[in-house]
């Protein structure tokens, strides 16, 4: 009877380690997933930031452009 108890005792301490590094090796795929979208989504940030960027250099550019033209317009009045 007391063979069969510690048997017992065994075979539950090895399942509870085996269900303890289940849990680790499933939080570690968890964490890993995780920080994959957490990658992600920093790229898809940093794309739209380098897309506002260029978008507001389009736009002053464009804006400078109609100044000098503007400038230009206004002189040949002037001289003409």
């Amino acid at each position: 009877m007391a063979i069969t108890i510690e048997y017992m005792r065994r075979k539950q301490e090895k399942l509870k380690r085996k269900w303890a590094k289940e849990a680790e090796l499933e939080a570690e795929k968890e964490a890993q997933r995780v920080a994959k979208i957490e990658a992600e989504l920093r790229e898809q940030e940093e794309i739209a930031t380098q897309k506002r960027l260029l978008t507001e250099q389009r736009v002053g550019e464009r804006l400078r452009q109609k100044h000098i033209q503007r400038k230009q317009k206004t002189a040949e009045q002037k001289m003409g």
